[in-house]
């Protein structure tokens, strides 16, 4: 079976199918903090992470990236050989004006996405307890920041 995905992560091991939102979060995250990283760099990272998030592989099409990032053809394929040497990308192809790339995660940023993932789920189950209710003061009202600069602050019941 051959793979039809166009961009994908290259090694998401112990990470599941609701962890790649937080993975792509991460990599952009991890990607921006970079030294060498260019305005170029971060616009293209940026249409993957889109991408990742609602995959078309219309997206992906050279003249469509051009557009969108407001990048020219040369220089997407001298910001696809950087990250690759800065080891963002495990590898990329041009295919008849497509482009499929695959993008590297570290342990360290598998690391951050468990975690991320772990604390989400944390929270998520608190809410399900009825966690997150606002807070009541004696007289019953919900609590609201004190008056500033004499404005009228109407009380919710």
């Amino acid at each position: 079976m051959q793979d039809q995905r166009f961009l994908r992560f290259a090694d998401v091991e112990g990470l599941g199918r609701r962890d790649l939102a937080v993975a792509a979060d991460v990599w952009l995250d991890e990607l921006s903090k970079q030294t060498w990283t260019t305005r170029e760099t971060i616009k293209l990272a940026t249409h993957f992470k889109r991408y990742l998030q609602r995959p078309d592989p219309r997206m992906l099409e050279l003249g469509r990236i051009e557009s969108a990032c407001n990048i020219p053809l040369e220089t997407i394929v001298q910001t696809l050989r950087q990250m690759y040497i800065y080891g963002a990308l495990s590898g990329y192809s041009l295919d008849a004006r497509v482009l499929r790339v695959s993008l590297k995660l570290s342990i360290l940023q598998r690391l951050r996405v468990l975690e991320t993932s772990r604390k989400f789920a944390e929270l998520r189950a608190f809410e399900n307890r009825g966690g997150f209710k606002a807070h009541h003061n004696s007289s019953g009202d919900t609590w609201l920041p004190p008056q500033l600069f004499g404005e009228e602050v109407e009380t919710v019941s």
